[in-house]
């Protein structure tokens, strides 16, 4: 997202990670790479801000998955610094 983008939502972690997403970006989540996301942004955000857990991943330095158990869904997202 770059600086002169508006944020369609902004959701905090217990991280203390500000996790932002654009209009555009959102679109493209919900209609090229993830569909049955569609309509569900307060979900993802309850899933950032709430999380039932918080894992390292393994996958790389810095990644970290946010699980909504409730659902069984997983948010990736990547915590910059």
């Amino acid at each position: 997202m770059s600086f002169d983008e508006e944020a369609f939502w902004v959701a905090k972690t217990p991280l203390n990670v500000e996790v932002k997403t654009t209009t555009d970006y959102w679109g493209y989540l919900i209609t090229k790479k993830h569909p049955v996301m569609k309509g569900k942004e307060d979900m993802v955000k309850a899933a950032l801000q709430f999380p039932d857990e918080i894992r390292q991943s393994k996958k790389g330095c810095g990644v970290r998955s946010t699980l909504l158990t409730e659902t069984k869904t997983t948010i990736e997202h990547r915590a910059w610094g």
